[in-house]
């Protein structure tokens, strides 16, 4: 039986995940570069999609039978919308913050499966570890860093920068 403290940790997870989204905070030039514009919009496009999907996630019943779904979900977001910035060829002085993004995103996605499958063994003690694992995840770090730079460069990344 999971505890009531390890379903407040769920819920923080849940939260953690919803933050690190919303906190992650035409080439013209003949190749398929994208300008600083184009790349910010890519960003902050894939980063409104991930906001959605997190919020329907976060949003839905927070039961101990459902949350494997949910985080099942979450991770596949996750996974999308790094495959979707990896894709993208940023501008030169975005290269390595993009580079960053994707990197964090899929460690996040795997922080998240780890959780899913504690979640589906029921198994307490995994779950309350793996969510102390989740919040001192350096991938949520990274994707803060990224955002951060970004910002600092002049691109605006929508909701990942908040």
């Amino acid at each position: 039986m999971i505890s009531k403290r390890a379903k407040r940790g769920l819920l923080v997870a849940q939260l953690a995940l919803a933050l690190a989204a919303a906190g992650c905070g035409g080439g013209g030039n003949g190749d398929d570069t994208l300008s600083k514009r184009e790349y910010g919009q890519k960003v902050q496009s894939v980063g409104a999609q991930l906001l959605r999907t997190f919020r329907s996630v976060s949003g839905g019943s927070t039961g101990l039978s459902r949350l494997p779904a949910q985080l099942d979900k979450a991770g596949a977001a996750l996974r999308s919308t790094a495959a979707q910035l990896d894709a993208v060829d940023p501008p030169r002085d975005a290269r390595a913050d993009n580079d960053l993004l994707v990197r964090g995103m899929r460690r996040l996605a795997d922080a998240v499966d780890r959780l899913e499958q504690a979640a589906r063994e029921k198994d307490a003690q995994k779950i309350a570890q793996t969510l102390q694992q989740l919040q001192r995840s350096s991938a949520i770090q990274d994707l803060q860093k990224a955002t951060g730079d970004l910002a600092r460069k002049g691109y605006s990344v929508g909701v990942l920068g908040r």
